[in-house]
């Protein structure tokens, strides 16, 4: 590539390889549209050398020469795009080139694509002969490892990974291989993006230049080798666009806990926003018996979309193969794999207070960073409590969701058959009802009781099995909240949450009496609507749109409208018509086949 095209070896104007076989490289500082590439051959001696060779680039097999006669130059038609121009003998012999000229155009195309994301932050599990991770995003596609532009591991299943600026939507990744030699080292690999599988590659054949179609959104990528072997890539090139999360914002944790600390590896190490993924940066947790938890807690309930998890690096990986993910009780996701991952994201779609990754494993657990993405809510009530003995009452209602007695957040009552209550500040239609049990010990003392509202049943348990967190589905009206136990025990209750909307000041309709009612001969004659949530209120409001005198309720849930209410049917006894609203257990909706019949009141909405 000197400009010299003196074809005798003498003059010093030719290459010459020194072990048989192998390749000759090119590189432009640009891609071009590469159209004729012309070779000039030894003529001194030894034009045999070049009667089999393929020219190549990125790649792509431009042009092939097999012939048993010799050629002193020789133009090839290529048609290709590309940065590197290779020149590569099929035979066990030395490669000599006296000139290698090459004629196109360069191209805007692949300067560098609009899509392209530029990587950073790069890490890998060794480093091998100088082959630093930074090479494979440097911007040089030279793929001979003696032109510094190649990363290379130490003989281990190794990995490398990078990460774009911001969240991306990753749609393709490139990777180049090494051709200089070795390249059969790059045969059965993975591609992840935030732990999720994005493309793999298993397989005899080597392939230069491979494109994995990937669509994933994240920002780690990671490509790791399932082969014991050296790790070696000339460049990784990710093409996308930016983008932004989905799933909510940022949630912060305001107090965390772990099982036990090693090492100094504090619960906070988890949420302190500092992601290095080295334990020795101080940015990692650590437990020193094995198995156990971590648990983060927000000052309120949320609406938990998803849930990021940075794995610790510099050693131990696979010691986060095999935990789960809880918010309040409930199984958020699980991850099993026998491989390990840098960065995971995991879908979650729960409402809770608390994130728990639970090791499963009895080894030691260790995390560098939560992140959690969603939406605070703004459905919970607490107020008012009742004195208990020895642990107070007001602990269950003090937003401290630890399930640790000793960590103070935790009633407790004498041994007997015990109770807790608390009230909401005002009526309130409570719909759900959220009960966290102890679990340092004792989680089975509450496996009987029942929750009540106002003194209606809300919901109950009575079951052998213990739970860690507990929600009932109540769709109640009124304001003291009691939990009683069944049995002779402790009653333990570390938090108790309280979900549903302020009731409004209900309205005083005139009552006009309890009637019966027949399929045959219904008493009104327009049934305005059956609800599952129905109340006196609704049905009024439903029968004044309708512009009737009288309103009815029935069964609880349906409403009817009518002029009259007098029929043959004959009127029933005042207690027939005391089955409570579906949408508020306070009031009674008629009975069985009863109407309750109030005149309509057209200065209520």
């Amino acid at each position: 590539m000197d400009g010299n095209k003196n074809q005798d070896y003498g003059k010093h104007s030719c290459t010459h390889t020194k072990a048989p076989g192998g390749f000759w490289q090119g590189s432009f500082t640009r891609p071009a549209h590469i159209k004729e590439v012309v070779i000039y051959n030894r003529l001194d001696c030894c034009s045999n050398l070049l009667n089999n060779f393929d020219i190549i680039v990125d790649g792509q097999v431009c042009a092939r020469h097999r012939s048993s006669t010799f050629f002193s130059v020789k133009r090839f038609k290529c048609d290709k795009v590309g940065q590197n121009v290779i020149i590569r003998t099929n035979l066990k012999k030395y490669l000599t080139l006296c000139e290698v000229e090459v004629f196109g155009e360069y191209t805007k195309l692949a300067a560098k694509r609009s899509d392209m994301l530029p990587l950073s932050h790069c890490s890998q599990s060794s480093v091998g002969w100088s082959g630093v991770c930074s090479r494979a995003i440097d911007g040089n596609t030279n793929q001979n490892y003696w032109g510094h532009s190649c990363t290379h591991t130490k003989l281990e299943s190794g990995w490398w990974m990078a990460k774009t600026q911001k969240l991306a939507h990753i749609k393709e990744i490139k990777i180049f291989n090494r051709l200089d030699c070795c390249f059969d080292r790059l045969t059965n690999f993975v591609v992840t993006v935030d732990g999720h599988v994005c493309g793999s590659y298993h397989s005899h054949s080597v392939f230069k230049v491979t494109t994995f179609r990937c669509n994933r959104v994240g920002r780690v990528v990671m490509i790791r080798s399932r082969k014991r072997t050296y790790l070696t890539l000339c460049e990784v090139q990710v093409f996308g666009s930016y983008t932004k999360r989905s799933t909510g914002n940022k949630l912060s944790f305001n107090t965390c806990f772990q099982t036990s600390t090693g090492w100094n590896g504090v619960c906070k190490r988890a949420m302190d926003g500092n992601k290095n993924q080295d334990y020795g940066k101080h940015s990692c947790t650590h437990t020193k018996a094995p198995g156990g938890f971590w648990q983060g807690s927000f000052t309120r309930p949320a609406h938990i979309k998803e849930v990021v998890i940075y794995n610790r690096l510099d050693c131990c990986s696979n010691l986060l193969n095999n935990f789960d993910i809880i918010v309040d009780g409930q199984v958020c996701a699980r991850h099993r794999s026998s491989t390990f991952f840098s960065v995971k994201r995991f879908k979650c779609d729960k409402v809770g207070q608390n994130v728990i990754i639970r090791n499963n494993l009895k080894k030691w657990f260790t995390l560098c960073e939560v992140e959690v993405f969603g939406e605070y809510t703004k459905l919970a009530l607490r107020d008012l409590s009742s004195v208990g003995w020895n642990g107070v009452c007001s602990r269950a209602i003090d937003g401290n969701t630890n399930q640790y007695y000793w960590g103070h957040s935790c009633t407790h009552t004498k041994l007997e058959s015990g109770w807790w209550m608390a009230k909401t500040q005002k009526l309130a239609h409570i719909k759900e009802i959220k009960i966290f049990n102890r679990l340092d010990c004792c989680s089975n003392r509450l496996t009987n009781f029942v929750v009540t509202v106002d003194g209606h049943v809300c919901g109950s348990y009575n079951s052998r099995g213990v739970f860690k967190v507990k929600t009932f589905r109540c769709n109640k009206v009124g304001k003291v909240v009691m939990i009683r136990s069944r049995k002779r025990t402790y009653l333990t209750l570390c938090e108790v949450q309280v979900f549903g909307d302020y009731f409004k000041k209900r309205p005083k309709f005139k009552y006009l009496g309890c009637f019966y009612d027949s399929k045959e001969y219904p008493q009104f004659s327009i049934k305005a609507a059956s609800s599952r949530k129905m109340t006196q209120r609704k049905c009024n409001r439903f029968c004044k749109s309708r512009g009737t005198t009288y309103f009815a309720v029935q069964s609880g849930s349906r409403c009817f409208c009518g002029e009259n209410y007098i029929y043959g049917n004959g009127e029933a006894e005042d207690g027939d018509c005391n089955v409570p609203c579906s949408g508020d257990s306070g009031i009674k909706c008629g009975g069985k086949m009863r109407n309750a019949v109030f005149e309509v009141d057209k200065n209520v909405s």
